[in-house]
């Protein structure tokens, strides 16, 4: 593929690492690789827990799942609560519904320790790679404190 504006590309154009795409903003226009791009605009896959009201929606062994269309490495974890408290995470991933036997963590679960915000690109003993199609799962196994609401992000690039 040749060098092309975004507003150029319909959608069953492909596009690979090595081609050249452009980003324009207030009229001046840079060119940027795929993979520049991936960094700049990564994919999130998000699980939220609680109605951010009542302490009473929070409680361990909430889970909730999310398909993803694209394929990447996770790269990091990010944690948003909306008060204190004190929780671990699981991250379960497979090609169907995923359940604990799937988890991707190791013993590096997301958690937040007396805290509303936390995250980590150590990812150690972590199964990063996703593939298109890939069925995440999130369980929140244990959480305590005044929080309602707590928010996982995952960061795939």
């Amino acid at each position: 593929m040749a060098d092309q504006k975004l507003t150029d590309l319909t959608a069953a154009a492909s596009v690979t690492d090595a081609d050249y795409l452009y980003i324009v903003q207030s009229g001046t226009s840079k060119k940027a690789t795929l993979e520049v791009l991936r960094k700049l605009m990564p994919h999130t896959p998000t699980a939220v827990f609680g109605d951010g009201q009542l302490t009473t929606s929070l409680v361990a062994g909430l889970t909730c799942f999310v398909r993803v269309p694209y394929a990447g490495t996770i790269v990091e974890w990010s944690l948003v609560a909306n008060a204190s408290c004190t929780c671990v995470l699981d991250v379960w991933k497979h090609t169907a519904l995923p359940t604990n036997a799937h988890t991707i963590t190791a013993s590096a679960k997301p958690g937040l320790t007396a805290a509303t915000i936390g995250g980590s690109s150590t990812l150690t003993g972590w199964t990063t790679a996703v593939a298109a199609g890939d069925v995440f799962g999130f369980e929140l196994e244990s959480v305590s404190g005044s929080a309602s609401q707590i928010t996982l992000t995952l960061k795939v690039v």
